[in-house]
């Protein structure tokens, strides 16, 4: 395997659509300081924080992912408009592959905790128990 630079890696992510994934975050959170539901301290900005992060890194193993099934299942190919990385030998589709399962995986299984916490509020990071 080649290595690649940071750059390259980044620009394989399609870097210019986490706007799309990001801003529900930003949106959200706006939405519940604007209405006091954010409460004071620190923990909210490092909640609003690791989910952006979070979301940024989902999101790039989505698109890398995408990519790799694009390029196998031969939707992507020299005849047609796509990512020219895999088509033209750039990366390799296992570089695409472990790139995109290991850190998902991870941002995943990271999650988990939060999805099975049992709150009935939907900003249940965000407020206090009563």
């Amino acid at each position: 395997m080649k290595k690649h630079s940071f750059k390259e890696w980044f620009a394989a992510t399609r870097y210019w659509s986490f706007p799309v994934s990001t801003m529900p975050v930003v949106v959200t959170f706006a939405y519940l300081f604007a209405n006091r539901q954010v409460p004071s301290g620190a923990l909210p900005w490092i909640v609003l924080a690791l989910s952006l992060v979070g979301v940024v890194i989902l999101h790039s193993a989505g698109n890398l992912l995408s990519d790799w099934f694009d390029y196998r299942t031969g939707v992507d190919n020299k005849d047609a408009y796509a990512v020219p990385n895999l088509v033209f030998g750039k990366f390799q589709p296992k570089e695409y592959l472990f790139f995109s399962i290991i850190p998902g995986g991870d941002m995943c299984s990271a999650l988990l905790p939060v999805f099975f916490k049992v709150n009935t509020r939907p900003t249940c990071l965000l407020h206090s128990r009563r």
